[in-house]
């Protein structure tokens, strides 16, 4: 099992990556993406929102799979994401909010945005929750506020959203697969609520 596994230590009070070295031979590493699931497409008429900003957990924003055992954090060895997982989790974002029947843009696109979101995503890990010999669990948690593009009406409404998802196995394409389904139950959760609070906006 340790095989797989890059080690950091983690003050338990801080709960910071220190620091890694890698383990595994100097394999070349795998590939992994998420958040890649088909998306319904988006009706012709549907809401538009602007994506504002994405914070996301520092540890595990960048192109490595974030694991955590107690007070200790590693990453899972010879495994990469395609790219970093902040740019993967916006694509997944573009993703859910197509399946919600809305248009996520950015800022300098030429649609008309009906409310602003902005997104941070505080957990993005891998929680080994029984100890190192079994299969851990995903959890993602998304925290999102939408406010009116006018200023008259001023913020919308703020949300959290959170997904559990156990991985089938301890090894990496299972933990890969939890990352994947974890994200979309969040993703979809703020979505909806998009949907529905973006009503409230202009436009309405």
């Amino acid at each position: 099992m340790r095989a797989i596994l890059t080690t950091a230590v983690v003050g338990a009070a801080a709960g910071l990556l220190a620091g890694c070295s890698l383990l595994g031979g100097g394999k070349p590493a795998q590939l992994y993406r998420f958040g890649v699931a088909e998306a319904a497409p988006t009706p012709a008429t549907a809401r538009v929102v602007q994506l504002n900003g994405l914070e996301f957990q520092p540890a595990a924003e960048g192109d490595r799979l974030l694991a955590v055992n107690g007070s200790e954090a590693f990453y899972l060895a010879q495994s990469r994401w395609v790219s970093p997982a902040r740019e993967l989790f916006t694509q997944a974002a573009d993703r859910a909010f197509d399946r919600a029947g809305m248009d996520l843009i950015r800022r300098g696109q030429p649609q008309t945005p009906t409310a602003n979101l902005n997104l941070t995503v505080p957990v993005f890990e891998a929680r080994y929750l029984g100890g190192l010999e079994a299969a851990p669990t995903v959890l993602v948690e998304v925290e999102a506020a939408l406010a009116s593009t006018t200023g008259e009406r001023g913020p919308l409404g703020s949300t959290r959203a959170a997904a559990s998802v156990p991985a089938t196995a301890n090894t990496v394409p299972a933990i890969v697969a939890a990352y994947d389904a974890a994200s979309r139950q969040a993703l979809d959760q703020v979505a909806a609520w998009a949907a529905t609070t973006a009503g409230a906006g202009p436009g309405a």
